[in-house]
């Protein structure tokens, strides 16, 4: 096994990781740590999927079919920051009331602070 220098890059397994999470952390500069599985919100018929693909954030908007019993994709939307796929997100949640905009901020902070994110 070979030995990682000093200054190894932030988040890797060297012995650099601590004092790297420490400065990026103080500096607000950490990389979001993805959750590892997809946040998703049903209202009524409709079924928000909120995931990480490769280096995109995508948010999808499906529709239940009762007669073929499926869900039909409606939308898709990529986004560079997780923050603005959530905005989106609570600003259709918005449209549909005050409720509905308090329960899925509230599940949206839970998932993204859950306990079995990657580098929590």
């Amino acid at each position: 096994m070979t030995r990682r220098r000093p200054l190894d890059p932030p988040f890797s397994d060297g012995p650099a990781r601590g004092a790297w999470t420490a400065i990026l952390a103080a500096t607000g500069l950490a990389p979001v740590a993805v959750p590892p599985r997809p946040f998703s919100w049903q209202h009524g018929r409709s079924l928000w999927i909120l995931d990480w693909e490769s280096s995109d954030w995508v948010l999808a908007e499906l529709r239940f079919d009762p007669e073929s019993c499926h869900y039909q994709e409606i939308r898709r939307a990529r986004y560079d920051w997780p923050r603005e796929a959530a905005g989106v997100l609570l600003g259709r949640a918005m449209a549909l009331g005050e409720a509905e905009a308090e329960e899925i901020a509230a599940r949206l902070a839970s998932w993204q602070h859950a306990d079995d994110r990657p580098n929590a």
